[in-house]
């Protein structure tokens, strides 16, 4: 078959003039010449474009021109950008300078460390510590490394490991770069110590190990993901102990309650600005300092406390068994020096252990000791017996119509709770007579009572510096009404802070001398040198001292003979006065809410202690202070004379005491326990028999068992059925009686 030729089409020689503006497109020019014929005027338009156009070697120079314009801006420009550069690399510039630096510079806050809190002996109660968090980028961890990894470190570490396994999850889920590891049962972080630290680091060494002579690389990347960063923290030795009074410190590093609080600026630590330059990767290059900064910021001073370690812990244990035993809203307590004034222990409860601030609900911080302010009762009667004897108008024998338990006056009528007839001054305190009380008031008039009480510190805020503490309400003599007169007379009507009735009681047992309260010691500073001392301070001879001894007497019959039976100890002379208010609730008072309260002297014949207890609202135990409140109190005198190593009194023989314990209730104007059916037989002076606790209620054993400096143990509820030792068998000065209920 014969291939075909085609006719070759002659080549085109392609026109070398530059198309103008004016060219048409090659589809529109043969549209135009296609119709050209059929329409006359479109053939005279394209004759006219056609000779506008302009040729190439015109049109040339115009095209250098703009060629060369457009190099000489470009020029232009490259000129002026390297000049500039010049300028920048060559010429110094301080403003340019410090911006390249800030770039790289990192400003950090350096605060030195928060001071001690420490008790009068020098025993730590608050102290800052360094510590590590551990956080996790879970973008950076395995999923498949995430179990075998918490679970090793779950071996050694305080963390719920299922909870950590879940957050990881969730957070890798979420594309988290950032997660803290928290501690077991707490949203608190978990705080390791340099052991705990390096333990974390060797396991992820060993893990490491592990997986790359398995052949996996990939492990680095999950080796990398836990990070530690160093912080400062408060810790608090003795947890619980003394919480309310020390207080806390917010994570902002400033004081928040209690003393943190009121001592801020003396515990903080100095505040420098530190300037480190770091690299892309936020490594370090070098370091400096301010200009007339310290390289090191300089510690907090160390707070010296009156407080002394092991007597807090002797009031906050017992206080704290008195809140549970009582069911009561509330319960404080407070220690002082007759001597000196120096507040050695103040406890409030409910609290917790302050170094989990998780736990902490809002009244575990409140110190109820030196804020809260109440109507205290009958504790305020012996004061005012002490008034008017120190004035001349009554000694402790004088004889008073008790009217025989009712007496109309002011237009209100006055009940006692057991009526007495004429009785002595001394047994208007003993019985807590309110008609007795009521007339040496009206006796020694408003304004004499009111302002020897206001010398006392009533209705006065108390020289201590702590947060909160109210100065209490005492009404003047110009604005009193006579019966609100006479109820101030027995507590009802004023009210006060626990630390003003302590210091007035000690100013009895300090030959009527009032001591200022004294809570800080000194202020010492980082070095230990002593920056401030505080001595005691005395405020004046409040009472001649004749009165104060004659007081401290009807103090000692009141626990001998009268409603304070409970707050006898063995071996020590105690004397004091019960009190019971009834709480003042929307408007009334309560036929049910009351007050409980005791505050006393321990010995009695040359005090030492003043101790004060208030038991709030007790639901278990009727709220009188003789019942809830003078256990407290023989409990912490007992255990604080045997700590501060007070030989016992050699002149009171131990039976007697047990003896007046066991005094009919009718000699009572409040309820104590000797309605109830057991006896203390003492059989030496440092035995005696185990009572026979077999079929009372739990209630009824502790309150009898509270003074006999027993160690108590029981298991169970409802009634004892059975103890140890049985009944009848010699038992010592602290040994264990325990027993079980059913």
């Amino acid at each position: 078959m014969k291939k075909k030729h085609y006719a070759q089409r002659p080549h085109r020689k392609r026109s070398t003039k530059r198309r103008t503006a004016q060219h048409l497109h090659p589809s529109e020019e043969i549209k135009i010449r296609r119709s050209r014929s059929s329409n006359p005027q479109l053939t005279d338009l394209f004759q006219i474009r056609k000779s506008n156009r302009k040729s190439d070697r015109e049109m040339r120079p115009l095209a250098d021109a703009r060629i060369k314009l457009l190099g000489t801006i470009v020029s232009c420009c490259f000129a002026v950008l390297i000049l500039r550069a010049g300028q920048l690399m060559l010429i110094p510039n301080d403003k340019l300078e410090n911006q390249a630096v800030i770039q790289f510079e990192r400003t950090e806050i350096i605060e030195g460390r928060r001071g001690n809190i420490l008790d009068r002996n020098h025993e730590l109660l608050a102290t800052s510590v360094m510590l590590w968090n551990m956080t996790f980028d879970p973008s950076l961890l395995r999923s498949q490394d995430v179990e075998a990894l918490v679970d090793h470190l779950g071996l050694f570490l305080p963390v719920d490991t299922d909870r950590l396994k879940r957050r990881i999850s969730k957070a890798k889920a979420n594309k988290s770069r950032w997660l803290i590891v928290r501690q077991k049962d707490s949203l608190s972080p978990l705080r390791l110590d340099p052991h705990d630290k390096e333990r974390v680091e060797q396991t992820l060494s060993r893990l490491y190990k592990k997986h790359r002579s398995e052949g996996d690389r990939g492990f680095y990347r999950s080796k990398q993901s836990i990070s530690f960063s160093e912080a400062s923290y408060r810790f608090y030795p003795n947890r619980a102990d003394a919480a309310p009074l020390l207080g806390i410190v917010m994570r902002s590093g400033a004081g928040a309650s209690g003393l943190e609080q009121a001592h801020d600026s003396m515990l903080r630590g100095e505040r420098i600005s530190h300037i480190s330059l770091r690299d892309r990767k936020n490594n370090t290059l070098s370091e400096l300092e301010l200009e007339n900064q310290l390289p090191q910021a300089r510690d907090g001073n160390n707070l010296v406390l009156s407080i002394d370690r092991n007597l807090q812990h002797i009031a906050d244990q017992a206080t704290q068994r008195a809140l549970e035993t009582t069911g009561a809203q509330g319960a404080w307590s407070m220690v002082m020096n007759v001597k000196t004034g120096d507040i050695l222990a103040v406890s409030s409860q409910p609290t917790s252990n302050i170094n989990n601030l998780q736990t902490i609900k809002e009244n575990h911080l409140l110190n109820r000791g030196l804020t809260s302010i109440y109507e205290p009762g009958s504790v305020i009667k012996p004061l005012v017996a002490a008034i008017a004897i120190d004035e001349g108008l009554y000694s402790s024998s004088t004889l008073i119509n008790c009217e025989g338990g009712s007496w109309y006056t002011s237009g209100k009528r006055i009940r006692d709770d057991h009526p007495q007839k004429i009785i002595s001054l001394s047994q208007v305190i003993e019985q807590s007579s309110n008609i007795g009380i009521a007339k040496v008031a009206i006796k020694l008039g408003p304004e004499l009572m009111l302002s020897r009480l206001r010398e006392l510190g009533f209705g006065k805020r108390p020289p201590i510096d702590f947060p909160g503490i109210p100065s209490g309400i005492l009404r003047s003599a110009e604005r009193i009404k006579p019966i609100e007169m006479i109820t101030t007379a027995y507590g009802y009507g004023m009210s006060a802070s626990m630390v003003q009735i302590l210091s007035s009681f000690a100013a009895l047992g300090n030959d009527g001398v009032l001591m200022r309260p004294r809570l800080i010691k000194e202020v010492l500073t980082p070095e230990g040198a002593t920056l401030t001392s505080y001595e005691p301070e005395d405020l004046g001879q409040i009472f001649q001292e004749e009165t104060a001894k004659a007081t401290v007497q009807m103090l000692k019959k009141v626990v001998t003979k009268g409603t304070g039976r409970n707050a006898s100890v063995p071996g020590y002379t105690t004397g004091g006065k019960t009190g019971t208010a009834k709480k003042f609730v929307d408007g009334s008072y309560s036929p049910t809410d009351r007050i409980g309260s005791f505050f006393g002297l321990i010995p009695a014949d040359d005090p030492i202690l003043a101790i004060g207890v208030t038991i709030d609202t007790p639901t278990l135990i009727h709220g009188y202070g003789g019942l809830v409140a003078a256990p407290v109190f023989a409990e912490i005198g007992a255990n604080s004379m045997r700590y501060l190593g007070i030989a016992p009194d050699k002149e009171i023989s131990n039976k007697e005491i047990l003896k007046e314990k066991l005094v009919s209730k009718k000699d009572s104007s409040e309820p104590d326990f000797e309605e109830y059916p057991s006896e203390l037989i003492w059989q030496d002076e440092t035995h005696f028999a185990t009572p026979n606790i077999v079929g009372l209620s739990l209630r009824e054993a502790l309150v009898l068992l509270s003074s006999s400096n027993l160690i108590i143990q029981f298991t169970g509820s409802g009634l004892v059925h059975e103890q140890s030792p049985a009944p009848g068998t010699p038992i010592a000065l602290g040994d264990t009686l325990s027993f079980s209920l059913h």
